[in-house]
């Protein structure tokens, strides 16, 4: 059963490294370190504003 699911994930991985490509295409700055550094503070904020979300459907 374990083995059934291996492709599926690899496959998802490989979309998540596309979309994360992209991401990184579509600026055009010459500094991978720096597109790096704001995607991540990107999806920090977008898990924050979540947080929060789901914090204010729990109450």
């Amino acid at each position: 059963k374990n083995l059934k699911s291996l492709p599926q994930v690899q496959q998802d991985a490989s979309q998540e490294s596309n979309y994360t490509g992209d991401l990184f295409n579509n600026k055009n700055s010459s500094d991978p370190e720096s597109d790096f550094n704001n995607f991540l503070i990107d999806s920090i904020s977008e898990l924050e504003s979540l947080k929060e979300i789901l914090q204010r459907s729990n109450t």
